[in-house]
């Protein structure tokens, strides 16, 4: 049996500062793929975005996805 893939250490603790206590549903059923997405969305994304202060890109990002049509 192998070992379920943990998001790494800055992705945890972004993801827990952003939504504390949160456990996702899906986190239960896929663990593989949100130990993907919390390293992505939690780690690099925020580690490319240079100086952007927090609140800028999370607003940034809601921006974004209204556009799109992404939230109704």
């Amino acid at each position: 049996m192998t070992a379920t893939r943990k998001p790494n250490d800055a992705a945890t603790a972004a993801h827990e500062r952003l939504f504390p206590g949160h456990v996702s549903t899906l986190a239960v059923t896929d663990p593989e793929l949100i130990a993907y997405f919390d390293d992505f969305a939690f780690d690099e994304v925020q580690r490319h975005t240079g100086a952007v202060d927090e609140r800028t890109r999370l607003m940034t990002q809601l921006a974004a996805m209204i556009a799109v049509g992404a939230v109704a």
